[in-house]
């Protein structure tokens, strides 16, 4: 006679597969979660005018944008409305028969504001001296303990931007991924790198960016750097009158810690990011507030005092 009940081979099956399929989708889900960044990459090659046999730079940005957001940088779990965004703008600029380029890069970073859809920039950076190696069928490897003038230069700026936002979320929480940046600096200068050593021309580069966020003498700025973002924009939609108040008291300790140090290349980083984000903080406060932000932003910031003239 025939069974109408399934066999036990056949549920040990059926709950197998079930079971097999939960394990796919939270794996899934999880993978989704686990991305810190959402990076875009541009590449513009319109200065590679009769350059040939260079058909294979074409997809160029999509390789490097999977290099970038398919890989878990720390051990942090990050929601998809919570990925900190980053534009990277490569400019080609010369290409030689061994696919070897020269390149420009510009460098955005932000992250979301809290209860908002607003996103706020964390930095942005202009790197003119880029030089690596990108023949056909290029394998992009990730390897922290050796130099690769392509992806060493992309982990650098990766990892700043993972520390600029741990930097706004807590005091001081960027520190562990500068401190992996740094080791990338040294390992880069070792191998000899451009760009990467201290003798570079000029302080303003990779090597004395990243110093300089290790440097204790630069924490009363990344202290301020939490405090602007964190009881500054992320308080904004419950208390403008105390976000207002939080940003104010951030300014005038990034002055204080200007003012104690010679190299202005982190400040200038800052306000040159920040100029229009503040304005608009301070545009619509009251009267008193407004001048006294005036005041203490055309003292810490004369690069932009055109922009806060619409504070007044």
């Amino acid at each position: 006679m025939w069974s109408l009940l399934p066999t036990k081979s056949y549920m040990k099956r059926t709950i197998f597969f079930i079971l097999l399929g939960i394990l796919w989708l939270l794996s899934d889900r999880d993978l989704a979660r686990a991305q810190e960044l959402k990076a875009t990459v541009m590449v513009d090659r319109s200065n590679l005018t009769g350059a040939t046999n260079i058909s294979h730079i074409d997809g160029m940005g999509q390789v490097l944008e999977r290099y970038i957001n398919t890989r878990k940088w720390t051990s942090d779990v990050y929601r998809e409305e919570e990925r900190i965004g980053m534009t990277l703008q490569i400019t080609l600029l010369t290409i030689d028969a061994n696919s070897n380029i020269e390149a420009s890069i510009v460098i955005t970073a932000e992250r979301p504001i809290y209860n908002t859809v607003s996103r706020s920039q964390l930095f942005q950076l202009s790197d003119p001296s880029w030089k690596f190696s990108y023949p056909p069928n290029r394998p992009m490897i990730y390897d922290p303990l050796r130099y690769d003038a392509l992806t060493t230069l992309l982990d650098y700026y990766v990892l700043l931007t993972l520390g600029f936002d741990g930097d706004s979320f807590q005091e001081l929480g960027g520190t562990p991924l500068f401190k992996r940046a740094q080791n990338l600096v040294e390992i880069a200068a070792a191998a000899g790198g451009a760009g990467w050593s201290s003798s570079t021309t000029g302080n303003r580069n990779r090597y004395f960016l990243i110093s300089r966020m290790n440097d204790p003498n630069y924490d009363r700025f990344r202290k301020a750097y939490y405090q602007y973002h964190r009881r500054g924009l992320d308080g904004f939609i419950d208390n403008p009158i105390n976000a207002r108040s939080a940003v104010y008291e951030a300014i005038n300790t990034i002055w204080e810690n200007k003012r104690s140090t010679a190299d202005t290349f982190v400040f200038d980083v800052f306000f040159n990011t920040k100029y229009k984000e503040l304005t608009g903080i301070f545009a619509e406060a009251e009267t008193t507030v407004r001048q006294q932000a005036y005041l203490l932003l055309t003292q810490v910031d004369q690069a932009h005092l055109t922009e806060y003239d619409k504070i007044k």
